[in-house]
């Protein structure tokens, strides 16, 4: 958010209503609602929270300290199949670029 919007946001939105958004953010975890769902709900209670999580890496933390245990086992997972794929990928145009396997002559 940039600090025009926080600025703005604290002229004009009365402090009680801040507090209570606030609060909100705070005890936001993810319980029965959809990631999608809770991803959406989470930046729009971050904007009231900048000084909780200026940097992406403190939105990243939060954001996942607020899912559930199989959400968090999910991600992990589908991170750790993107990694496999990216590793894959990597090793086969390497071989690709040295003509071919290790030990096999390329063109004869």
């Amino acid at each position: 958010m940039a600090w025009f919007s926080v600025l703005f946001f604290e002229r004009f939105v009365p402090q009680p209503r801040r507090e209570e958004l606030r609060r909100q953010f705070e005890q936001l975890h993810q319980d029965g609602m959809f990631v999608t769902k809770y991803e959406m709900r989470f930046f729009e209670l971050a904007c009231h929270a900048v000084w909780l999580v200026p940097t992406d890496r403190h939105r990243i933390i939060r954001f996942i300290g607020g899912l559930t245990f199989d959400e968090m086992v999910n991600i992990a997972r589908q991170i750790k199949m993107i990694h496999c794929q990216e590793r894959e990928e990597r090793e086969a145009k390497r071989l690709r670029g040295s003509g071919g396997p290790i030990g096999v002559p390329s063109g004869g």
